[in-house]
């Protein structure tokens, strides 16, 4: 399927872990959607090594020699395939055994500067080791992948010289500019389950780094609503040139259908075929008729 190795490489490898690593970025979470891509990355990562030819391609014990976190990326993509790892590995016991040790997680770190307390949500996906200690799967996933690139340009299966992915971590300092405040967009489908991880962090300046809050004792609540959005319609009557307007609220899956429609025609469109837009347009039309009868008979008086 795949005219050479580099193209295998471009399409299948460096792609998906530049989908996973952008998907973090935003602001969406929900649905498992980032420990998903995160782990589809971590899984064209570690198989790389059996696409590459047999004249080249080293073996895992030596992958990981010369990369450590390609044992750990290898743990995960097994676990994440199997759900549970019980058999040794070239380096010895497994890092962790089970694939609840990866977790897509929520952080909402406080900082402070000279105008006073702000927030900044960042998404993570955590693998919690069994020796104790947890590694950003992000991390494991950049330093994998810049082995892999120098491990092409070394072995001639690419011309161009090895990119460098820098790992940003999510405990770092921002800026009040940088941060968004602490927004975070939760997708939720009615009849599924519901589950996410969230971790309240502050800033600590003397160690350079967010640290966990203590929240014990503490009474932490979350509210939900349901999608709203507020189209208004609006008829011109021709003969008087007066304008009709209304405002209409959908709610629910009518929201989040029309919030996806791009297009203004079709977006009109759909909503005009709503019971509540039906409606909205026969009072429009009645009104319109009530001042043409006034009007007439204004006229004729």
């Amino acid at each position: 399927m795949f005219d050479e190795v580099l193209q295998y490489y471009n399409e299948n490898v460096l792609d998906v872990f530049l989908g996973a690593r952008d998907a973090l970025r935003d602001l969406k979470a929900g649905k498992s959607r980032d420990l998903k891509a995160l782990l589809a990355a971590a899984t064209s990562l570690f198989h790389y090594r059996e696409h590459l030819p047999k004249s080249i391609r080293p073996s895992r014990a030596d992958t990981e020699a010369s990369c450590p976190d390609y044992g750990l990326l290898a743990d995960i993509a097994n676990a994440s395939k199997h759900a549970e790892i019980s058999n040794p590995t070239p380096h010895g016991p497994p890092y962790l055994n089970h694939a609840s040790q990866i977790q897509e997680q929520l952080w909402s770190v406080e900082y402070a500067d000279a105008e006073g307390d702000y927030r900044n949500s960042v998404k993570v996906v955590v693998v919690n080791l069994s020796s104790g200690g947890e590694r950003q799967l992000l991390e494991v996933l950049t330093n994998v992948i810049n082995y892999w690139e120098e491990f092409n340009v070394v072995h001639l299966i690419s011309t161009l010289p090895p990119r460098k992915f820098l790992y940003e971590r999510p405990d770092r300092l921002f800026s009040r500019a940088d941060c968004n405040m602490g927004r975070a967009d939760f997708e939720i489908v009615a009849g599924r389950r519901f589950t996410h991880n969230l971790r309240i962090m502050r800033y600590n300046a003397a160690l350079g780094k967010a640290e966990p809050v203590d929240l014990t004792g503490s009474d932490f609540r979350m509210n939900f609503y349901r999608p709203r959005v507020e189209v208004e319609l609006c008829i011109t009557d021709e003969e008087s040139g007066r304008e009709y307007k209304e405002t209409i609220e959908l709610l629910g899956a009518h929201a989040m259908k029309v919030e996806a429609i791009a297009d203004e025609a079709e977006k009109m469109q759909y909503v005009l075929a709503l019971a509540v837009g039906k409606a909205a347009m026969r009072r429009m039309l009645e009104q319109g008729e009530q001042d043409r009868a006034c009007a007439a008979l204004k006229k004729n008086a």
